[in-house]
């Protein structure tokens, strides 16, 4: 279709050598990132495929791309999700925390991405740790899918964490989180207060950061769940980068898998089970791994008298395989509440939803064949209820 008049880009504030807190990102890491530009459109219908383009008459054009817009509630969604990808060169440039997994991953879901709906990426995003130009190599790496679609994002521990923060320790090479916040801008978050929720479909999104202080997040948490409409949005997905369980073996103080999950699990996990969460998502182990619905460290039963589809408490899902060097400290034997676990391969994963089902997938990229799925069901929403001519719907 023919190309509507251009959007003015405003441009956006930088960072420079001095908004990074140490380490490599304030030395020989920094790069000047440039310059960034935001705009805006509006008046987009769902359903639409909408073309354009990037640049200036005075710089040049990018190629016409398309996207479409986010779809309503009674539209089906299909997402890719994932965590810890992190980049690969094609060209084999040596680099810190290369990933050839990284570009398989974003190579085979390139190949699907017509048709799906959003990318979702829970944390660790492109492993730069403090070398600025990893990030422009990462946003070239995904921009074949992120062209297409919302990319939506959690902040991960390679991305925030810096002695003087919460968790003290080094993961993010002194970035401490501010490349992150400028070049992944997330809807109604402020400047290191990086949680947010969102609705795409008939899933609504609630999204947090496990590298800030919890506390502050678990009244964001209550208020944003409780406003949550289930006719409208049926599915509910948490995510967090780092997982409220884990089969790992890693204990450590301040900041192993288990005493991190610990921590996770002592502030929300009663909360999601209350407000019947569907999907707890996250990333961080760099394995794939799937629960039972559990509650308290267990496998949850159906309550007397349920039906088929009745809520028995959240999947646990980790997602952090599909590009980070494999992370094998599993548990052994296995706890039983993990009903696949593969610390071996690599790859993404598929989540499908409408208003009665929502499906997930883990496709390994080394095969691109389906190792794991499950399906979760709930009975179609009733019909509005008629209103009288003449009574006003306000009164009870």
């Amino acid at each position: 279709g023919k190309l509507a008049p251009s959007l003015d880009a405003p441009r956006l504030p930088g960072y420079n050598r001095l908004d990074m807190c140490g380490g490599v990102a304030k030395g020989k890491g920094f790069r000047d990132p440039g310059t960034f530009w935001t705009a805006t459109m509006t008046g987009l219908s769902p359903g639409d495929k909408v073309h354009y383009r990037y640049g200036s008459d005075a710089d040049g054009w990018s190629e016409p791309g398309f996207f479409f817009p986010r779809p309503t509630p009674d539209m089906a969604v299909k997402v890719f999700v994932f965590g810890d990808l992190g980049t690969h060169s094609p060209d084999a440039t040596e680099q810190p925390w290369d990933s050839v997994a990284s570009r398989n991953s974003t190579d085979a879901m390139f190949l699907e991405s017509l048709g799906r709906t959003l990318a979702f990426h829970v944390g660790d995003i492109s492993y730069a740790v403090g070398y600025a130009s990893k990030w422009d190599d990462f946003g070239s790496q995904i921009a074949p899918i992120a062209t297409r679609m919302p990319y939506m994002t959690a902040i991960g521990n390679h991305e925030r964490d810096w002695p003087g923060g919460i968790i003290a320790v080094e993961d993010s090479g002194g970035e401490c989180g501010v490349p992150y916040d400028l070049r992944f801008p997330m809807p109604g978050t402020d400047r290191d207060a990086p949680w947010y929720s969102f609705d795409h479909g008939p899933v609504h999104f609630t999204v947090i950061s496990s590298e800030h202080d919890l506390d502050d997040q678990y009244k964001f948490v209550i208020k944003d769940l409780a406003a949550v409409n289930r006719t409208i949005t049926p599915w509910v997905v948490f995510a967090t980068h780092r997982p409220l369980y884990v089969s790992s073996t890693n204990s450590n103080i301040p900041d192993g898998d288990q005493t991190m999950a610990s921590q996770l699990r002592n502030v929300f996990e009663e909360l999601l089970y209350v407000a019947e969460v569907d999907i707890v998502l996250a990333g961080h182990h760099h394995s794939y791994q799937r629960t039972c619905p559990v509650f308290k460290g267990a496998c949850t039963k159906p309550r007397p008298n349920a039906t088929a589809d009745a809520y028995m408490g959240p999947v646990h899902i980790i997602a952090g395989m599909a590009g980070a060097a494999s992370t094998t400290n599993i548990q052994t034997p296995q706890p039983p509440i993990y009903q696949m676990v593969d610390a071996e391969h690599h790859g993404y994963m598929r989540l499908n939803a409408d208003k009665t089902t929502l499906s997930m997938e883990y496709v390994r990229t080394d095969d691109s064949t389906i190792h794991d799925k499950f399906t979760l069901t709930r009975p179609p929403p009733p019909p509005p209820t008629p209103v009288k001519a003449g009574r006003d719907p306000r009164v009870a």
